[in-house]
């Protein structure tokens, strides 16, 4: 007898944990029919202090920085390369300049993001004040061998006044503290 393959078999069901607020950028579960219906284990929050390289550049006595009323300055969006015949595979990536005004002693971070995909930006303007700098993490598939692929890292720049921007990326990594002039 050979093997069967249906549709539903190379494409995951999509549903929302159950297990969390209902939210921008929330973590879902994978559910692949033969599976168990059971929500699967879930994912762990995103930790930058832990996971952003280079993190130790920007850290604020031991602790991430709070992005709160931060501005963002600068905003650098690239293409990316990916010649499949160079065998080159290099996604979009960000770049992203924060005056984190809101701290006693102010600086600018330089965030770059790389990988990214579903990139929405609306209302960048002249200040740019957001809310936070959000990260979650969002399951992304399977590999052929049924490994898991890494997560999505999902992030969201909340809009205070000015812009807003989400999307999905590979890795993060701080480039650069500098000093506001």
């Amino acid at each position: 007898m050979g093997l069967r393959t249906t549709w539903q078999s190379l494409f995951p069901v999509w549903r929302p944990d159950p297990g969390r607020p209902a939210r921008a950028g929330a973590a879902i579960d994978v559910l692949v029919p033969g599976m168990s219906t059971e929500v699967t284990e879930q994912m762990d929050e995103f930790d930058p202090a832990r996971e952003v390289k280079g993190s130790e550049r920007i850290m604020e006595a031991g602790a991430w920085p709070n992005f709160h009323d931060a501005e963002v300055h600068e905003l650098k969006i690239w293409r990316g390369d990916v010649r499949p015949e160079d065998n080159v595979w290099i996604g979009p990536v960000i770049e992203a300049s924060f005056e984190l005004c809101a701290l006693e002693d102010p600086f600018i971070a330089v965030l770059k993001f790389h990988d990214c995909e579903g990139i929405e930006m609306v209302s960048f303007n002249h200040q740019n004040a957001i809310y936070d700098l959000a990260f979650s993490l969002e399951r992304r598939g399977h590999y052929r061998d049924g490994g898991p692929l890494p997560p999505w890292i999902c992030v969201s720049f909340t809009q205070a006044f000015g812009v807003r921007v989400s999307f999905k990326c590979a890795r993060v990594e701080v480039m650069e503290r500098r000093e506001v002039s």
